[in-house]
């Protein structure tokens, strides 16, 4: 990266010369971009950065953040320069030289003060990857719905294990339990039901994490079924391929989802309406 620096040497004493008002402790280090590639940007500053500091990039102080970019490499001396990769945050906007960087403002207590300013920053807190949803599932099967209530508890639990394509794992549970009568003979039902399923979600409007999404899982249904009829009780215990499929909307991490289940091979059906939340 140093082969670099005298191509920029220019824009960084002009960065040190914008910039080099004294900073009070509790201000960001200020810098601009003097430079920049398809995947990375050289920033300069006034005093040294630190590997691992993230700056969000705007095209004037105190304008609309239109990037977010983090330090992989700093010189320790002047001219100070900064090798960054970044992420950008308005997918329309483009990075000029001579585009305005601060540090973000959440202090990082464990690691080393750089002379001269305080609050080494990182950027906002990264997507959860662990999501829980709860509601009610109302049977559609004849079957299940005479012999049990109209309506069961639902709970979702979803780890992302590949943020990028909405990739989750999902362990869920349905059971109810209820009274019915056959031929003037009462009985009783108990069914629980564990979906164990890979799911995907497809971002059908909005950004980020906001707006509708549609949402396909597949996997193993474990059903566990007790049924008992005139003082005679049958169990089994089969697990079966079943899928889900739903649609839902979501705004900062809330979510209200709308999704049909069918364990194949099971009257095990019916539609399911949830809330959910990231932990």
């Amino acid at each position: 990266m140093y082969k670099r620096i005298s191509c920029c040497m220019a824009l960084c004493m002009a960065a040190a010369i914008l910039l080099s008002m004294p900073l009070a402790a509790e201000e960001p280090l200020r810098g601009l971009v003097v430079d920049r590639g398809d995947d990375v940007l050289w920033l300069g500053f006034p005093s040294a950065a630190q590997k691992g500091m993230v700056f969000n990039v705007m095209l004037v102080s105190g304008g609309e953040a239109i990037a977010r970019a983090e330090v992989t490499e700093a010189t320790p001396d002047a001219p100070y320069v900064a090798k960054a990769s970044f992420k950008m945050l308005d997918k329309k906007a483009f990075i000029p030289v001579g585009a305005y960087v601060e540090a973000t403002k959440i202090p990082v207590a464990d690691r080393d003060e750089t002379p001269g300013y305080h609050g080494v920053a990182l950027g906002p807190k990264g997507l959860n990857p662990l999501s829980f949803q709860v509601g009610a599932f109302f049977p559609t099967e004849d079957a299940l719905s005479d012999e049990t209530d109209q309506a069961w508890p639902a709970v979702q639990l979803e780890y992302m294990i590949c943020r990028k394509s909405s990739i989750s794992i999902g362990l869920g549970f349905y059971g109810r339990g209820g009274n019915f009568e056959v031929g003037g003979i009462a009985g009783e039902r108990n069914i629980q039901v564990y979906p164990v399923t890979v799911n995907a979600k497809l971002k059908l409007s909005g950004e980020d994490r906001n707006g509708w999404f549609g949402k396909v899982g597949a996997g193993a249904f474990i059903v566990n079924d007790e049924r008992t009829l005139g003082g005679i009780t049958e169990k089994t215990n089969t697990t079966t391929i079943g899928w889900q499929a739903g649609i839902g909307y979501e705004s900062k991490g809330r979510s209200a989802q709308l999704s049909y289940v069918d364990g194949r091979q099971q009257d095990f059906k019916g539609i399911s309406l949830t809330l959910g939340a990231r932990f």
